[in-house]
């Protein structure tokens, strides 16, 4: 490295980027300092070097935050992660004439929250959606988490779950299903097992779900009136009275919810591709 140094500061001579003279290093000066870097939720903890003349060098940092040039503020980008996340904090509570359920943001639902918020609010139900977990949901219900192997975002669920009672709801509502919506682009659509089983594990471990009306009924999202008998059977402890043909009529208008929402994405996803080929910028999928 020092080698690397000594050439490359060679090169550099009669640039004014190479090594400083006698009077230069009298005046030389260095300052470090620790701290945080707040420009995103990854909260970097970097290095900042100030040198004399007013020049700074940052290190520690995991992206290009400190190296963007032009002299202003780094260019907004098209960011589908935090658009999603928008999309999803949106979606407003139901009010509705039935017993008010409650939807936990989390493992598969945030794909398909906008599905069964439809389609709770096409039955008549309220719906209240647990919003984003964070630590302080978190602590409240890791008491009840019953093994660390388990993946952050399972661990979450509890949370999501303690949250969603302190809301009032009637009813929560998280399905199990061993297959996700086929979308036709693979012959794999089948549920990671944490996604597809995790209520089984919530309802044995988590003594508040036993005083609530807790919905988990395996549910075969690949075949509508499979679905729809089975939906039926489950919300027989909320609402006997529901018939068939609103059941299956439910199911239609929550496949439709589906499909505007990710055509919604897509658009969104286009406008993205489109800016970084006009402005030629590299795409990170």
């Amino acid at each position: 490295a020092d080698a690397a140094a000594a050439l490359s500061a060679r090169d550099r001579q009669g640039s004014g980027q190479g090594l400083l003279g006698p009077g230069e290093l009298a005046e030389f000066h260095h300052e470090t300092r620790s701290t945080t870097c707040k420009g995103c939720e990854n909260f970097c903890p970097i290095t900042v070097n100030r040198f004399s003349g007013g020049r700074t060098y940052v290190s520690g940092n995991r992206c290009e935050r400190f190296f963007h040039t032009g002299g202003g503020p780094k260019p907004e980008l098209p960011n589908l992660h935090r658009e999603k996340r928008d999309m999803l904090a949106a979606l407003a509570p139901v009010r509705g004439d039935r017993p008010t359920v409650g939807l936990p943001l989390g493992l598969g639902m945030y794909e398909l929250a906008p599905f069964w918020r439809a389609f709770f609010q096409a039955l008549g139900f309220g719906v209240k959606l647990s919003g984003f977990p964070d630590a302080e949901s978190y602590a409240k219900g890791q008491h009840s988490i019953p093994s660390d192997t388990a993946c952050y975002p399972a661990k979450l669920m509890h949370g999501q779950i303690v949250k969603l009672l302190s809301m009032g709801v009637d009813a929560v509502f998280s399905p199990c299903a061993t297959w996700n919506v086929d979308e036709r682009a693979s012959d794999n659509c089948y549920n990671c097992p944490l996604v597809a089983y995790y209520p089984e594990l919530l309802i044995d471990n988590m003594d508040e779900l036993r005083e609530i009306t807790f919905l988990h009924p395996f549910v075969d999202l690949n075949n509508r009136r499979e679905l729809a008998r089975e939906l039926r059977d489950a919300l027989l402890p909320l609402a006997g009275d529901i018939k068939m043909g609103q059941m299956r009529r439910a199911v239609h208008i929550a496949f439709l919810a589906l499909e505007d929402w990710k055509a919604e994405v897509r658009r969104r996803g286009e406008e993205a591709v489109a800016y970084a080929r006009q402005n030629g910028l590299k795409i990170m999928i």
